[in-house]
């Protein structure tokens, strides 16, 4: 889908505005009907998308910065090397979204539907995950790291900080003989099977 005039004329204004520019409007897209829209590599810092409609669209490396997402249709979005730091996607349906190496670092994702998304290579720290919908985690250490499993086509997988594991990947990881440190590496052992569990009773 092409944006419309109408859009093309907030973008426009949005990007003087970001710079300070006098004649420049911060964006105002909540509600709007954006889905398969081109927005690769857009500047969306701050802008209000709640509620919008943005299933299928393309936000490839877009800078989503502290954006309104809340309530968005983010379905089947690609959010790839997006920049999604301290975004508010607040019950946002992110189901079957492309997250691959997104930036969603202190983003909030209370109630977000994250089913069937890819988080492979995604950096969730200090992002509140308060009844996100497909995964299940535990707050880590004392670097603000969570662990989260979640499902990509049946198999479980595991994200901790920007690292993304196989469940056999993972075990293998924290479990080497030469692992920097073995004390935590265990206890990283003893979490994913714990949250392996969690997630055959949970995410079904």
């Amino acid at each position: 889908m092409n944006l419309g005039i109408s859009e093309k004329e907030k973008l426009s204004k949005h990007n003087k505005w970001l710079v300070g520019d006098e004649e420049g409007q911060r964006a105002n897209l909540s509600d709007a009907d954006l889905s398969g829209a081109d927005l690769s590599w857009a500047n969306l810092s701050d802008a209000n998308l709640s509620g919008a409609d943005l299933s299928n669209a393309d936000l490839n490396g877009s800078d989503l910065r502290w954006a309104n997402l809340s309530g968005a249709n983010l379905s089947w979005a690609n959010l790839s090397d997006a920049n999604l730091s301290g975004a508010n996607l607040s019950w946002a349906n992110l189901f079957g979204a492309n997250l691959f190496g997104a930036d969603l670092r202190w983003a909030n994702l209370r109630e977000a539907n994250l089913r069937e998304a890819n988080l492979r290579g995604a950096n969730l720290r200090g992002a509140d995950l308060s009844g996100a919908k497909g995964i299940v985690y535990i707050g880590f250490d004392w670097r603000g790291y969570t662990l989260i499993c979640w499902l990509n086509e049946g198999e479980k997988w595991f994200n901790s900080s920007c690292r993304s594991f196989s469940m056999a990947a993972a075990l293998a990881h924290w479990g080497a003989s030469d692992y920097e440190n073995q004390s935590r590496g265990q206890l990283y052992i003893t979490a994913i099977k714990f949250l392996a569990e969690m997630a055959d009773e949970v995410l079904k």
